[in-house]
């Protein structure tokens, strides 16, 4: 989703995008960039996480949609990013659990080369 307006906007455009990351529980949104030299503002939101939530919020509220705009987004999809944080989740909480690299790599269906990755991340005790 891209939003472009004149550059008098940014402050606001930074202040929506903030939100919509802080509610979608994302931290690493990127902020709207200046473009076609400095004279316009432009916002896109395309991680998944974002365009999911905003599409779960325009249905809850009832807002009017294109809808051949918004049927394109997959609820059900799940991206690699979203798919790695989620599996890192799992693996942090089995390895504090007590459970061998080993197990946790078997049940989760992952490699023990991952399990240990994660167990090792900077960021993840």
């Amino acid at each position: 989703m891209r939003l472009k307006c004149h550059h008098s906007w940014y402050g606001v455009l930074l202040s929506i995008n903030l939100r919509i990351a802080e509610m979608a529980a994302v931290e690493d949104a990127p902020p709207p960039r200046l473009v076609s030299g400095g004279r316009y503002v432009e916002m896109t939101w395309s991680d998944t996480r974002i365009v999911k939530f905003m599409k779960a919020q325009t249905v809850r509220l009832g807002l009017p949609i294109l809808s051949r705009k918004w049927d394109i987004v997959d609820d059900s999809y799940e991206s690699r990013t979203e798919w790695g944080r989620r599996k890192a989740v799992l693996v942090r909480e089995m390895l504090s659990s007590g459970m061998k690299g080993k197990d946790v790599a078997a049940e989760l269906g992952v490699s023990q080369a991952y399990v240990s990755e994660v167990k090792h991340r900077k960021g993840s005790h």
